[in-house]
């Protein structure tokens, strides 16, 4: 028996997917991530087809890659225990509600910031994808619904957890998973996955201290919905 193994031993136990499966998905995020780039740079939304049908094909990637994350897990992991502590008392309701609306109001605060260091004259892209007539608000709220839930089950419930597990450390867990959750979003353009990796530590470290998704998976729908209003 080498010298490493109790190691391994260790890692193995307490992770909650084999490696093979962590390193599929983050191949698949980033082949998604180059596919959306390239599609979103080859075909510009116009009247007729507007940015419904990108709306509707990111819900269903983000979906089909829960399932991916379903499958690759062991058998006595649920996708319901990525989520970390659920809502047993109104008091835990109160507050998990409460630091999203917090962590909301410090992205108003910092988003401009960032963007200013990135250079507001650039985003012209990222204004391509906002929706345009009621038909796409509506589907923009159910995409960023869709969103809140996918998104922080795929990159800090599963992700975080297995980085840390990987690293024993929680501080590269934050931020790879963080680095990882800005590659993903390739079709958004450079400034904005910069813009998308910061925002990505905040969620993490707020899943660090709160060992729950919940007010995470709040603030990010919220978030994805009041930057069109």
């Amino acid at each position: 028996m080498s010298a490493t193994s109790p190691e391994v031993a260790v890692h193995s136990r307490h992770s909650i997917a084999p490696l093979w499966h962590t390193i599929g998905l983050v191949a698949l995020l980033l082949a998604i991530s180059i596919a959306g780039a390239e599609l979103h740079a080859g075909v510009q939304p116009t009247r007729t087809s507007g940015n419904a049908k990108l709306y509707l094909l990111v819900i269903v990637v983000e979906w089909l890659l829960v399932a991916y994350v379903k499958l690759g897990l062991r058998p006595h992991i649920r996708v319901s225990d990525l989520l970390g502590r659920k809502w047993d008392t109104i008091g835990r309701i109160c507050w998990d509600i409460a630091l999203a609306i917090g962590l909301v109001l410090i992205w108003i605060a910092v988003a401009p910031l960032v963007i200013r260091l990135l250079g507001p004259e650039h985003w012209g892209s990222f204004l391509d994808l906002l929706p345009h007539g009621k038909a796409e608000m509506s589907l923009w709220i159910v995409m960023a619904l869709s969103a809140g839930f996918c998104e922080e089950l795929i990159f800090r419930g599963y992700l975080q957890r297995q980085i840390s597990d990987l690293t024993d450390s929680a501080v590269a867990a934050v931020l790879l998973q963080a680095l990882l959750f800005g590659l993903a979003h390739g079709y958004q353009g450079i400034k904005n996955m910069t813009l998308i990796s910061v925002l990505g530590v905040l969620y993490g470290i707020l899943v660090f201290f709160r060992k729950s998704l919940i007010p995470g998976m709040l603030a990010h729908a919220a978030s994805d919905i009041i930057s069109v209003l």
